[in-house]
């Protein structure tokens, strides 16, 4: 249901027709800015840094669950990326 409602927010502020780069910024504003999801710096080894659950209860994660979290919002508002390794 988060996830839904990070992508509807989005949804709601994507210009109809955008570059992929303006939809990725409005993407990044939605989930850094105002939801304020951002990698645990000061606890990285703490083990809720990798559950979705606990990372979208926290808005703190790992830079991977960071960009899983990123990838199934950006599905929602159909946007087709790839994640790089």
């Amino acid at each position: 249901a988060q996830l839904d409602a990070f992508a509807a927010r989005a949804r709601r502020l994507m210009p109809r027709a955008a570059p992929v780069r303006a939809q990725c910024r409005v993407l990044n504003r939605v989930l850094f800015e105002e939801y304020g999801l951002k990698g645990n710096t000061e606890e990285y080894t703490d083990p809720r840094n990798s559950f979705p659950d606990e990372v979208l209860a926290r808005r703190l994660g790992l830079p991977i669950s960071l960009a899983v979290i990123y990838l199934l919002v950006a599905q929602r508002v159909g946007l087709e990326l790839e994640p790089v390794g």
